[in-house]
């Protein structure tokens, strides 16, 4: 089952989560603003995309990119 689903949508990135897990590990693992939420997705600058996949994946969460 794919934890989070991610959309590249220019110079936004959105990191959506699927499970009810992988949104806590951003609620208590990712420093953001509650102005980054657009519906139930993070948003973040593209230049921290990769960052932030990477650190997913290190955590063993499984990542969709549409």
């Amino acid at each position: 089952m794919t934890d989070y689903v991610v959309r590249n949508e220019g110079s936004i990135v959105q990191f959506l989560p699927k499970t009810e897990d992988a949104k806590n590990f951003l609620n208590e693992n990712v420093g953001f603003e509650r102005w980054q939420i657009f519906g139930e997705s993070l948003c973040v600058d593209h230049r921290f995309a990769e960052g932030l996949i990477g650190f997913l994946l290190a955590h063993g969460y499984d990542i969709e990119e549409e």
